[in-house]
């Protein structure tokens, strides 16, 4: 009896350490996911903006609308821009790690995690805009002192993680 009543003891303590265990990794891991939403949405507008500048630059060497010489400039310089892609996969990594990702109950936070960071894309598109030939051969063939007046003048607008609104026009 003695023995029987020690198993169930422990046992019991498991499942509520198990319990408590869950609701810390569901706790980060879905506060990782919002963090995530926020980054793709601001990819997603980032990256607009850079081929809107694209396109703006070659329409005004081609058949486009006519740019100023500096609005011609920074459309240009703009249109190389990359955006560092940082992603927040900490707690997923570890619950794989030890093995917990079973512990998370809620099947959509993590199917939405497998789906998340299983998929290459968002890594493949920062990988390529950061080492784009367009890039590469413009920012060789201008100057560094035009490119430093470009970048304070004209690059990124630094926004803070979570800040929806202040994603348009971020570049």
């Amino acid at each position: 009896l003695g023995v029987f009543v020690a198993t169930q003891v422990t046992n019991w303590n498991e499942e509520r350490e198990a319990r408590a265990r869950a609701e810390v990794y569901s706790a980060r891991l879905a506060e990782d996911l919002r963090y995530e939403a926020w980054q793709t949405e601001y990819l997603i507008a980032y990256y607009k903006d850079v081929l809107d500048n694209a396109e703006r630059a070659v329409g005004a060497l081609t058949d486009g609308p006519r740019l100023s010489d500096e609005q011609l400039l920074i459309s240009a310089y703009r249109a190389s821009q990359y955006l560092y892609y940082g992603p927040r996969r900490a707690t997923y990594d570890e619950m794989v790690a030890t093995g917990d990702i079973g512990l998370i109950t809620d099947d959509r936070l993590r199917e939405t995690a497998l789906t998340l960071y299983s998929d290459p894309t968002i890594d493949v598109v920062t990988t390529e805009s950061r080492n784009s030939e367009y890039r590469r051969v413009f920012r060789r063939a201008m100057p560094a002192d035009v490119q430093r007046a470009l970048l304070e003048h004209c690059g990124d607008h630094i926004i803070a993680p979570g800040d929806f609104e202040g994603i348009d026009g971020s570049i």
